[in-house]
């Protein structure tokens, strides 16, 4: 029943439409005609009716007028105008709860703020020991939900009616909406400062549904001041020196002076952009490629094992430091938030949402137990969608497409540029012969070694191809693979007997970091072995000497030749660090490689979620073999 208001002789609390209501009562709303002469049956269906529709609009007045009185008494909303808090009124519904009843529960994605008008509740949370303790007690006045309604974010608390209650909720897609029609409200709103936090921080567009960010940050200002001295010293020079020879307006030295400008201008960005990212399922790290700013480290936080601070000696100056993340990866297995403020605080939230997470899990999971023993089953949430599978492609096509979607899985190959660089040269001397037997118009010598130069050349073309075509990488809904298939021969192509299967797996919950590069990859981080100078004492010819002194002041050359030629065509690598024996999954050359790290990522939750259902499904069956042998006992069936 809805709560009464005490007041005059002749009122009552009833409710109308989605909230509650203060209304008299009325005796009748019908206007008789005086001098005994009665009313025709038609009058008086037009009066009863006049009399419905003022009293309707009547206690909707009130009923607007007491939800925005519950409203206003609220810190969040009581800087917002009237007109604001009627139009506020309009999305709010009402509900009432009995007792005992879960509102909420720990760890539940119900984005709702609820206001009590009669009741009271308590709310219980869980720990990561599994110990269920009260939090809060909650009564008539109180609202409990705002970070969930502003930031979408899992419950943190079980909510239980210890009376019947009414109350008054707001949901986030009504809200949201109501916030996108008043642009001036998310202003006026009074958050905690934590919650402010969140809501100021950038939204990013591979943010998952109820992921949010925690805390965003940069390396600290003084790592800015260490990488400008040089160019602030040549603009210095470039000035003084344009001011005594007077060229300061000629078009070499506004040339210079732009390039300097220009060259400090990129040291700010870089310091700017470079952003180091905590949200509530994973620790990422941030840079700037042409036009986006991605993702190219990331690791989910139930894969963190250990988080220890790092301050050398300048740095502790500035009470700044490196915040090194270790998961369980075989190669390196870190991420480091290198020179950042304050990197003490910065664990301390890391910490506080892996712990975070960990309570949602033991609430989960007790909550369903509790389910089990009550029979009051709640099936399992459903699982993130996967990708759509796109529209089959014929054999022959296949084999020249670098992403390939099916039911269950995704196929990616190296990209095109890599396909090219492989079949380039015997291309290059395909054509040229070609070009020689027409210009000459000498078709015999296809009978001869011109012939046999050309036929051996196909088959390099060919096998060089099929290589590029069989190199692979998969990702299922259980593993990840990579597949290699070589020629044993070097001009025989790969099939049969005459190939070389190299085929790797690896599952995905061992999979702990992701990381992206643009550009070269050295030699450990491939795993290969580099290159080792000669023993000490050992004579090294003059060609030896020669070609090593070549290979070291073409290397720089080259790393940053590949690099702007990767960045340039969206060529990448994603580096997959795994706890598995197989070690380091590295899908090299692949093309955008930002969005097959966030298609992995989203593969790897997927797999979270398929594991937690079969362990749901293991403890059911313990729970009903617990059951079924107490109630044995019970009956006197074991003795």
């Amino acid at each position: 029943m809805l709560p009464h208001s005490e007041g005059k002789k002749g009122k009552r609390g009833v409710s109308v439409g989605n909230g509650f209501a203060v209304a008299h009562k009325y005796t009748s709303p019908i206007r008789l005609r005086r001098g005994g002469k009665g009313n025709t049956p038609l009058e008086t269906a037009q009066l009863v009716w006049r009399g419905i529709k003022r009293w309707s609009r009547a206690m909707a007045e009130i009923d607007r007028g007491f939800v925005v009185n519950q409203l206003k008494r609220l810190k969040l909303f009581s800087r917002l105008s009237d007109e604001e808090l009627k139009a506020l009124a309009k999305i709010v519904k009402s509900d009432r709860i009995l007792k005992d009843t879960p509102i909420v529960r720990q760890g539940e994605m119900k984005p709702v703020l609820y206001i009590i008008v009669a009741g009271e509740a308590v709310a219980h949370s869980v720990d990561e020991q599994g110990r269920e303790r009260p939090v809060r007690y909650l009564r008539e006045g109180e609202a409990f939900g705002e970070t969930s309604l502003l930031v979408g974010e899992p419950r943190d608390a079980t909510v239980i009616a210890t009376t019947d209650m009414d109350v008054l909720y707001i949901t986030k897609a009504e809200f949201d909406e109501f916030l996108a029609q008043y642009r001036k409200v998310r202003k006026k709103l009074q958050v905690s400062p934590q919650v402010r936090k969140i809501l100021k921080a950038s939204k990013f567009n591979w943010l998952v549904e109820g992921e949010a960010v925690i805390w965003l940050g940069h390396r600290h200002w003084y790592i800015l001041l260490t990488q400008l001295p040089l160019p602030l010293t040549l603009l210095l020079l470039l000035l003084l020196l344009g001011r005594q020879l007077k060229a300061l307006t000629s078009p070499l030295f506004l040339l210079l002076l732009i390039l300097v400008l220009g060259w400090i201008g990129l040291r700010i960005l870089n310091w700017r952009l470079d952003r180091f990212v905590l949200t509530n399922r994973r620790v990422l790290y941030l840079e700037i490629y042409p036009y986006q700013l991605v993702p190219t480290m990331q690791a989910p936080l139930e894969r963190i094992q250990d988080v220890y601070i790092n301050i050398p000696f300048p740095m502790s100056v500035f009470n700044a430091g490196n915040l090194v993340i270790s998961t369980a990866g075989k190669l390196p297995g870190q991420i480091i938030f290198d020179r950042v403020s304050h990197p003490d605080r910065i664990r301390e939230q890391i910490l506080s949402q892996k712990a975070r997470r960990l309570r949602w899990e033991r609430a989960e999971e007790r909550s369903r137990i509790r389910g089990l023993i009550t029979g009051r089953f709640r099936p399992p949430p459903p699982l993130p969608p996967t990708l759509a599978p796109r529209p089959r492609i014929p054999p022959f096509i296949r084999w020249f497409v670098t992403e390939i979607r099916e039911e269950d899985r995704v196929i990616w190959r190296t990209h095109y540029f890599i396909l090219i660089k492989r079949i380039f040269l015997p291309s290059v001397l395909l054509l040229l012969l070609g070009y020689i037997l027409i210009r000459t118009h000498s078709l015999r010598l296809l009978y001869g070694p011109i012939g046999l130069l050309i036929l051996l050349l196909g088959l390099w073309f060919v096998v060089r191809a099929i290589d590029w075509a069989n190199e692979q990488y998969i990702v299922t809904p259980r593993e990840v693979i990579e597949i290699k298939i070589t020629p044993i021969f070097p001009l025989i192509p790969p099939v049969s007997i005459f190939r070389r299967i190299r085929k790797r797996v690896a599952p995905l919950g061992s999979i702990q970091d992701i990381t992206t590069k643009i550009g070269y990859l050295q030699p450990e981080e491939t795993g290969r072995a580099p290159q080792q100078p000669p023993p000490p004492g050992q004579r090294e010819s003059r060609l030896a000497i020669l070609i090593r002194t070549m290979r070291k002041i073409a290397r720089p050359i080259l790393i940053q030749t590949t690099t702007l030629i990767y960045m340039a065509l969206g060529i990448g690598h994603v580096i997959l660090e795994t706890a598995a024996p197989t070690g380091r999954f590295i899908f090299e050359n692949v093309g955008n490689p930002f969005k097959i790290q966030g298609i992995l990522f989203d593969y790897i939750q997927r797999f979270y979620e398929l594991e937690k259902q079969e362990m749901r499904r293991d403890v059911e069956r313990l729970v009903e073999d617990w059951m079924w042998v107490h109630k044995e006992i019970d009956h006197g069936k074991v003795p």
